[in-house]
């Protein structure tokens, strides 16, 4: 298949089962219950950024880089230690 093709799918049960195998190292089994499948997929995808980058202002900048130059304030390390708490997870907490 050509990269860019229409005919580029997701197959939504892997991607789904991988978020899980992620987020399992992560979460207790309450929020790994309740968590709805868009928010799983979208906080692995979150903490593997967060885990390849040295430092949690690198993270932030690379996961809003686009839209931090809308904002007043291009806090993006503050965005993101925001975004993680919501699921009471902290950036040096990921980088065991």
């Amino acid at each position: 298949m050509i990269k860019n093709s229409p005919y580029v799918t997701l197959n939504s049960e892997t991607v789904e089962q991988g978020s899980h195998n992620i987020l399992r190292k992560y979460l207790n089994e309450d929020m790994l219950t309740t968590i709805d499948p868009f928010d799983a997929v979208q906080l692995a995808y979150v903490i593997e950024v967060c885990i390849s980058h040295k430092n949690q202002a690198a993270a932030g900048r690379y996961l809003y880089a686009n839209s931090r130059t809308q904002l007043k304030s291009n806090n993006d390390s503050d965005r993101l230690r925001k975004y993680l708490l919501k699921f009471g997870l902290r950036f040096d907490g990921l980088k065991r």
